[in-house]
């Protein structure tokens, strides 16, 4: 069967700003002048999304970008590298559109407040499109996203773009079906792809010498194929809400000129892509942390009494094994939020029906983990102990490496379906994976792989590219089930044909030991 393993989860964890889109193959932008309406929304100096000057004190948006507190943000313009701004305001409001869906994406719009900007040549409000635009219609899209694709793409310092063409509502569904509203609005070229500008930032048109603010970057294909279009929040569609958050201002609008059509038309072709990571995890943070799609029901509580769920709010986040009565393993990233606020579910097929639930205690990542590589991915957690019988049962954690070929288990709770719109099931999926060595692994991601990570599938096997993060890796040793990784990463297009990872445990074994 075919596994999937997503990446959201654990790329947000590793770093929130970075994981939240990217133009792959873009240009630089090179003068100030040339969009002049973008904007770059900031916590501590790290950029999350963009957003698009539409007022002296309004910034155009998605509503998927404001779900943290306003308070926190900082809205930089004037610059076409986000670490050097121009100009920075505070954020003193920000407003999501009422009918917005997290789990839709549907009516994906927000305004924010800021104090007035100084409007001039390098930040410029750009007029809210009223109208829709023709099906072919040539548009530019920018933003500070990753320049290159995977989890291990850089984002830039200086600003990039890239142009794409609209497509019809009709064009957009005959890939996407229903998911696609009339509040979206679809483009693609097949050659130029939007799969990830930058999340909440502009999809702009010429519109006789003045650029029209199309739309907001929404969402689009995990796999980030040229192939399919991706959706921005079609402002048109929105044009009365948008209007009535904008306290008239009386200041002067500062609209300027476009690129001529023969310097859109010279310009060279490039690729565009737009992660999900940072939507799909707003969407709901527990469903988008990772996925096994068509694997198969676990029918019965003693098959891997060793699984648990980790739940917040009784919404499951991660996975993790039983490592005794009052230890848990599991991954590193799955534990940089509030140990208190964390249930452990264990001893059930249905995750939301728990046989037994511990309140986290404590919980302790390795020393050496790094957020940016997800290198050393390991964590123990403590709970109070549980009563271990045939449906809840420790594993052992494995000791010794296992070769190449060797059959493992992958247990989760799952996307039982690809793409955003996948759904959680209630029961624990299972299905299985084969082991391959270090340089197979690295053949397809070079020196990312590390002696502490164990890869499986891939190389014309099924690749683990979706668990569950933090959950279990086993091998059955001659009877015994051994808990050789812990799912940490894999490949953001979920393509079978390369190889995932998890952190291996016996690299860390006397560390781990050491916890217990």
């Amino acid at each position: 069967m075919k596994l999937f393993i997503s990446l959201c989860a654990l790329v947000l964890l590793a770093h929130a700003a970075q994981s939240a889109d990217r133009i792959v193959g873009g240009s630089d932008v090179t003068s100030t002048t040339f969009a002049p309406w973008q904007a770059s929304l900031q916590v501590s100096g790290s950029h999350f999304c963009g957003g698009s000057v539409i007022s002296a004190t309004r910034i155009m948006c998605a509503a998927h970008c404001v779900q943290s507190p306003a308070s926190s943000t900082t809205v930089v313009v004037g610059t076409i590298n986000y670490k050097n701004p121009g100009q920075s305001r505070q954020v003193s409001d920000w407003v999501a559109h009422p009918s917005y869906s997290s789990q839709t994406i549907d009516y994906d719009y927000s305004v924010i407040t800021i104090t007035a900007l100084n409007l001039n040549s390098e930040v410029a409000a750009i007029e809210v499109a009223s109208q829709e635009y023709a099906a072919g219609t040539q548009a530019l899209m920018t933003g500070w996203g990753k320049t290159s694709g995977g989890i291990f793409g850089q984002i830039p310092d200086n600003l990039q773009y890239a142009y794409t063409s609209l497509i019809s509502e009709i064009q957009c569904k005959a890939t996407w079906g229903n998911q696609v509203t009339a509040r979206m609005q679809c483009a693609n070229n097949n050659s130029n792809s939007a799969c990830n500008g930058d999340s909440g930032g502009p999809l702009a048109v010429e519109d006789n010498g003045t650029w029209k603010l199309v739309g907001n970057t929404s969402w689009g294909s995990s796999g980030c194929g040229s192939s399919y279009p991706s959706a921005w929040s079609k402002n048109s569609a929105a044009y009365s809400w948008i209007m009535g958050e904008m306290i008239p201002d009386n200041e002067q609008q500062y609209h300027l000129l476009v690129p001529t059509t023969k310097n859109i038309q010279n310009s060279p072709k490039m690729k565009v892509f737009i992660s999900l990571c940072a939507l799909v995890l707003l969407a709901h943070a527990a469903q988008s942390a990772d996925r096994i799609v068509d694997g198969a029901d676990v029918t019965s509580t003693t098959f891997v009494p060793w699984q648990v769920s980790l739940q917040k709010s009784g919404s499951h986040f991660c996975g993790g094994s039983v490592i005794s009565a009052t230890r848990i393993m599991c991954a590193a990233h799955c534990v940089q939020t509030i140990v208190a606020s964390t249930t452990v579910v264990a001893g059930t097929v249905n995750w939301k029906n728990p046989g037994q639930s511990r309140q986290a205690s404590d919980w302790v990542a390795h020393p050496s983990y790094s957020s940016q590589t997800i290198d050393y991915d390991y964590s123990v957690i403590t709970i109070s102990a549980l009563n271990l019988n045939s449906a809840v049962a420790a594993i052992e954690v494995a000791t010794q490496n296992y070769a190449a070929g060797t059959q493992a288990l992958i247990t989760g709770w799952g996307k039982t379906s690809g793409g955003i719109f996948g759904q959680i099931p209630d029961n624990l999926q299972f299905a299985y994976t084969n082991l391959i060595s270090k340089a197979q692994c690295m053949a397809s991601w070079g020196s990312q792989v590390t002696d502490r990570m164990q890869c499986a599938g891939g190389v014309g096997v099924n690749s683990g590219c979706q668990g569950d993060s933090g959950g279990p890796l086993a091998v059955n040793d001659g009877g015994t089930w051994k808990l050789v990784g812990n799912t940490s990463w894999g490949s953001s297009n979920c393509n079978i044909a390369v190889p995932s990872a998890w952190s291996k445990n016996s690299v860390v074994y006397s560390w781990i030991m050491e916890q217990m």
